[in-house]
C-alpha cells in the first residue's frame, strides 16, 4: 500500500477519537512507521527487497513503537490501543495491497513464519488507488475544530 494512504489512514482514524493534537499526530506515525524498513532503497535495491516488510512489520517492532508513542501521550491506555490498532491496520493494508509475493513475518526475529496473500492487489492497481481516494474524501469530510476565538463567539 502507498505511504500516503497509510499517513491518511492515521489521520482519519485518529480523528475518530477525542485525542490531544499531539496524540492525533502520533496516529499518523503509528499508521506509517512500519514503512521505515523501506528506506533501505536509499542504500541499495537489494537492501530494500530483503528487509522491507521484515524489520518493522512485526509484533515486536509494533509494541516497541506503540510503547514509545504512548510514553509521550496524555491518555496512555487509550492512545496505546489506538496506536496498536493503527499499526495492525497498516499490516492489513499491506497484506492486501503490496503486490504479489510480499510476505509479512509477524513473529520475526524469533520465527520466519510468514503470511502473504496470493491474490494481493498490484501496488499500482485500481484497488490501492481507490483506498487512497476513500481516505482523501474522508480527510476532506473531517470537520475543522473551532478555534478558541470562534468557540467564544458561539
Amino acid at each position: 500500500m502507498h505511504i500516503q494512504t497509510h499517513i491518511l489512514s492515521g489521520w482519519c482514524f485518529g480523528n475518530l477519537f477525542r485525542l490531544a493534537p499531539k496524540e492525533r499526530f502520533f496516529c499518523i506515525f503509528a499508521a506509517s512507521f512500519p514503512d521505515l524498513d523501506g528506506f533501505g532503497f536509499l542504500i541499495s535495491n537489494d537492501l530494500y527487497w530483503d528487509y522491507h516488510h521484515l524489520i518493522a512489520h512485526n509484533v515486536f517492532y509494533i509494541f516497541l513503537t506503540c510503547a514509545v508513542l504512548t510514553f509521550f501521550s496524555k491518555n496512555r491506555l487509550k492512545a496505546f490501543l489506538i496506536f496498536l490498532s493503527l499499526m495492525h491496520i497498516h499490516l492489513i493494508m499491506d497484506y492486501f495491497g503490496s503486490g504479489y509475493g510480499w510476505q509479512i513475518k509477524y513473529l520475526w526475529p524469533i520465527s520466519d513464519w510468514s503470511i502473504w496473500y496470493q491474490k494481493a492487489w498490484p501496488f499500482f492497481g485500481w484497488q490501492n488507488k481507490m483506498v487512497g481516494v476513500i481516505f482523501i474524501i474522508w480527510t476532506l469530510a473531517i470537520p475543522t475544530p473551532l478555534s478558541d476565538a470562534d468557540a467564544m463567539l458561539s
